[in-house]
């Protein structure tokens, strides 16, 4: 009976990992290299930072609760609630939605 109760939480334990997952896949006419942050607003900290690539970025990550952040460089930036799913952001427009 330990096995089985063990095992179920292991299972459990794993399927909800994966549930947190954020991603934000984003556009920004930008240099190549330029430097993207990922910037938790309560805190003011440094989350993540990426690279620009061919006009674009993405960030990836775990959210156990819903971070309210913004994306951006320099005055380029879109807010942004960190979240499970997929977060669509364009920073020359400075939008961003939830798909």
């Amino acid at each position: 009976m330990k096995k089985v109760f063990l095992s179920f939480l292991c299972i459990a334990a794993c399927i909800s990992c994966g549930n947190n997952k954020y991603n934000i896949e984003a556009v920004y006419t930008a240099p190549d290299g330029t430097d993207i942050y990922l910037i938790d607003v309560a805190g003011n900290d440094t989350l993540a930072v990426t690279t620009v690539k061919d006009n674009a970025f993405s960030f990836t990550g775990q959210a156990d609760e819903g971070v309210f952040a913004y994306v951006g460089h320099g005055n380029d930036r879109v807010h942004v609630i960190l979240e499970p799913g997929t977060i669509k952001a364009d920073l020359d427009e400075r939008t961003a939605s939830r798909r």
